[in-house]
């Protein structure tokens, strides 16, 4: 067991008698109670959706999505991916509650829709845009610079206009609002496929991928596309026909409440079988 306590005070005092107290009668750990312990984890495993899936190092991430076939499929290899990222030690995960994928889009989904970005702190428009120094955040694809100016720029409310339209769009209006909103978004000056499907992604995660330099090549390789064109409009509805004609993604089936929030974000998740790391900071 452990205890922690979170609290703001400016009463030091008492803080110090706390710890004190606690620091005074918690005995040294030795070899006999590390041992202890370790028998106890045995027996007391973590839940599932906390432990890395084992022997999941030497997976290949696009190979598990070219397996998926119904949505068991799909949650399985969502958590052999998961378990892939946490075996080759990086900092993220694709499932878990922070620094992952998963917080990633439903953090940023709620950024996004913010009825005005005017109000919005610099610290989410960073990390909307990718730019913070928190790796995480820069998953589903890391803008330049530029592009702080170009969204919150001159066009902000032309590009808000849009992507607020998305946020609040009916199940019914898919997927022809989908392929509208992209080539919209592509019509505005400066805006390239990288920030278009970024904040169309975080928008709706259950309806967009993000196409950028870090998973063209892998979403266009799963989905049968020319890399170098995925961004194309003509091209970017076909990637997102070809999602929306997966099995996994027409007839989801969660079981429980984590799978009901893998499902409200299922199209986003694509891009932890296909990113590619040397295009993250």
């Amino acid at each position: 067991m452990n205890n922690e306590a979170v609290f703001e005070t400016s009463d030091t005092v008492s803080v110090q008698n706390w710890f004190d107290d606690l620091w005074e009668h918690t005995a040294p750990i030795d070899a006999a109670a590390i041992d202890a312990y370790a028998e106890s984890r045995k027996n007391n495993p973590p839940s599932p959706e906390l432990r890395p899936t084992p022997n999941t190092r030497d997976l290949d991430p696009p190979g598990l999505l070219r397996e998926v076939t119904n949505w068991q499929s799909y949650v399985k290899a969502l958590e052999q991916c998961d378990g892939w990222w946490w075996s080759n030690h990086h900092s993220w995960s694709v499932l878990g509650e922070h620094s992952s994928w998963r917080e990633t889009a439903e953090i940023l989904h709620d950024v996004v829709a913010q009825p005005d970005w005017d109000e919005l702190e610099q610290y989410d428009r960073l990390r909307l845009l990718g730019l913070t120094r928190d790796g995480h955040w820069g998953l589903f694809g890391r803008m330049r610079w530029a592009a702080l100016k170009t969204v919150f720029g001159a066009n902000q409310q032309a590009i808000q206009r849009i992507v607020l339209g998305v946020v609040a769009a009916e199940d019914s209006a898919f997927p022809q609002l989908a392929f509208d909103a992209y080539r919209e978004l592509q019509d505005i000056v400066g805006i390239g496929p990288g920030i278009a499907t970024r904040l169309l992604t975080f928008a709706r995660p259950e309806r967009f991928v993000s196409v950028n330099e870090a998973s063209k090549d892998g979403l266009a390789s799963s989905f049968g596309l020319a890399p170098t064109t995925l961004g194309n409009p003509d091209n970017y509805e076909r990637l997102l026909t070809a999602i929306y004609d997966q099995d996994c993604y027409r007839n989801p089936a969660p079981r429980n409440a984590r799978e009901r929030a893998i499902s409200r974000i299922r199209a986003a998740l694509l891009d932890s079988f296909v990113y590619v790391t040397k295009n993250v900071d």
